[in-house]
């Protein structure tokens, strides 16, 4: 298992979701530098297997193309500036972020020409077998220089010697009851319960309201009056829950007064955020629900607690589903946390 850092050269203050659409940061490189980039300059000095770049576009180093088509991103900054010679890859290219203004073939070319070794496209065999003409195309044609596609080949060796793919791994302990439960391990220790208030543990015989901000990858899989997964999971320990979701980037009326109404409803309110920090619409919408009897669990980053107020708060630091059952676990009295924040959380993304 080769180590990957991700994702550079970092998100920064965007509430917006690659998955969705292309976020683009204002930040100048020099405030940069002592801040989004420490971990990687580090992560580079330590001689990490790869680095995988993201679609985020910024402004002030690449004015046309997000980071993973920027040969100012990674040949200037990460090659040349950051001396990184590891293997350099891609975010999946099947993002909106790309593919609302590049076709497949295209994002893959400027990419492999800005100095990606290898491009990631994760879902669409049409996809891949178009990136696979378009690259051959361009190095047929002298688009993509030969030096350029020998020094990937290179990387990509180089990476492969130092882990081989032979012999083959046991590939029956994926997803094994060990291997989850060393998951399920880490996410109990990463809960931090913020704010103790009066509210938990939660009763099975009290008629709870969950209120989530939906992630952006599932809400594309959501219907109105649908469950989320966390939702699910909380049911199977508050079979009286109530639960809606809102669109964390643009929640609308429908969605909000729904909310209000199972708000009204309820004994007890859970209110599940996602990044309210640098939304002020999300912030804005869960300001109106947060009432005495609230519990906010701040899913991703914690910063959420630094701009929301509530009589208890939980957070998890990360919305795998690992997380969320330790969270659920930790709402209902199952799971007891000592562990204490270590960032400040008036520190978010700027």
């Amino acid at each position: 298992m080769a180590a990957t850092a991700k994702h550079f050269p970092g998100k920064a203050n965007t509430p917006v979701d690659p998955h969705v659409e292309l976020p683009v940061i204002e930040g100048r490189l020099d405030d940069m530098w002592m801040t989004d980039l420490v971990p990687f300059r580090a992560a580079c000095e330590a001689g990490v297997a790869a680095i995988l770049i993201t679609h985020v576009q910024f402004k002030d180093i690449e004015p046309t193309y997000p980071s993973t088509m920027s040969k100012r991103i990674i040949g200037d900054l990460l090659r040349e500036r950051m001396g990184y010679r590891g293997l350099v890859t891609t975010d999946c290219m099947e993002m909106k972020a790309v593919t609302l203004k590049y076709g497949p073939g295209e994002s893959a070319v400027l990419a492999a020409l800005a100095g990606a070794n290898t491009l990631l496209f994760s879902h669409t065999r049409e996809y891949q077998e178009e990136v696979y003409d378009a690259l051959l195309s361009a190095a047929r044609s002298g688009r993509l220089p030969i030096e350029q596609i020998d020094y990937s080949v290179e990387r990509i060796q180089e990476l492969k010697k130092h882990y081989p793919a032979y012999p083959k791994p046991d590939l029956g302990v994926i997803r094994s009851r060990e291997h989850l439960e060393v998951a399920l391990g880490a996410a109990k220790k990463s809960i931090i319960l913020h704010k103790t208030g009066s509210l938990l543990p939660l009763k099975p015989s009290q008629r709870v309201a969950m209120i989530e901000f939906a992630s952006h990858i599932e809400k594309e899989a959501l219907q109105p009056g649908s469950e989320t997964i966390f939702a699910g999971i909380l049911r199977t320990r508050l079979p009286l829950l109530e639960s809606t979701w809102l669109d964390p980037v643009m929640p609308i009326s429908e969605q909000i007064d729904v909310a209000e109404t199972i708000r009204v409803e309820s004994e007890i309110i859970l209110l599940a955020t996602r990044n309210a920090h640098i939304s002020p619409i999300q912030r804005t919408v869960a300001e109106k629900l947060i009432n005495k009897k609230t519990a906010l669990v701040c899913l991703r980053n914690p910063y959420d607690a630094g701009v929301l107020q509530a009589e208890t708060i939980l957070l998890t630091l990360g919305d795998s589903y690992p997380s969320m059952q330790a969270a659920s676990m930790a709402l209902i009295g199952e799971l007891s946390s000592n562990a204490k924040l270590h960032v400040p959380l008036t520190m978010g993304p700027r």
